[in-house]
């Protein structure tokens, strides 16, 4: 018998092309400037050199002309806002500084460092006033209550919040609402009595001193530890003629 040939049928492809409009580039729309964006861009930014290991610590003088003071390493260094340069250093630590803090007139300084000591000087002088002790491992802040020249609050790494007599160098109040390092505070610029702190236990607590139980009288869960805390408000000049 003769072979049949079948021809297979042919599989026909057929590609549709569309044409696309190319990408085009945003045009850059220049923003408007207002003359509070003017006033900010008018600021440039400078670095100063000379300073040897990390910054954990600034403060402005409540004064004019508004010197600021820096913690850098085992000292404390004061420099002039309108030169940058530093007009006077105190050296005198034992250990790394690790916050600073002016009182509400402008004449003293309070610091600390890891040693767990806090130290308080003249900045006229740089002469040393006081010696506060009692933190049993490093301290991480140290603040003057704004409108309060008698007392400071303090908080470090054995979770200890404490509110200290300057004059007497002793301590007022130990406050042991936090379970885990403390590591910044803040107090209210328009109540001397009041401050917060935050810690690595994720708390922010509000405290206050006239409280008889020695509890926070708020507390907020942040969710993760707390560097670093500030109060958000219209701040008083000066020192409240009443706690002098």
């Amino acid at each position: 018998m003769a072979d049949l040939l079948v021809e297979q049928p042919q599989e026909i492809t057929i590609s549709k092309t569309f044409p696309t409009k190319p990408k085009l580039k945003p045009k850059s729309k220049a923003l408007s400037k207002t003359s509070e964006s003017k006033y900010w861009s008018s600021f440039k930014s400078h670095q100063i050199s000379n300073l040897i290991s990390s910054i954990p610590s600034i403060d402005f003088s409540p004064i004019s002309p508004h010197h600021f003071a820096a913690a850098n390493s085992a000292s404390l260094t004061l420099f002039s806002s309108s030169t940058l340069s530093p007009t006077s250093t105190f050296s005198s630590f034992s250990d790394v500084v690790t916050s600073c803090s002016f009182r509400c007139d402008g004449s003293l300084i309070a610091a600390s460092d890891l040693s767990g000591l806090i130290r308080v000087f003249d900045v006229k002088t740089r002469t040393p006033l006081r010696r506060l002790r009692s933190h049993a491992r490093p301290v991480r802040f140290v603040k003057y209550p704004s409108l309060d020249k008698l007392h400071l609050v303090s908080g470090g790494d054995d979770s200890v919040v404490k509110y200290w007599d300057v004059a007497g160098e002793s301590v007022v109040l130990d406050l042991y609402g936090h379970r885990d390092y403390v590591r910044c505070g803040d107090c209210s610029p328009i109540d001397g009595d009041m401050f917060a702190t935050g810690s690595y236990d994720h708390t922010v607590k509000l405290w206050d001193v006239r409280v008889d139980n020695k509890e926070s009288v708020i507390e907020v869960n942040h969710g993760h530890p707390v560097e670093d805390v500030i109060f958000f408000a219209f701040r008083r000049h000066g020192c409240d003629s009443r706690r002098e």
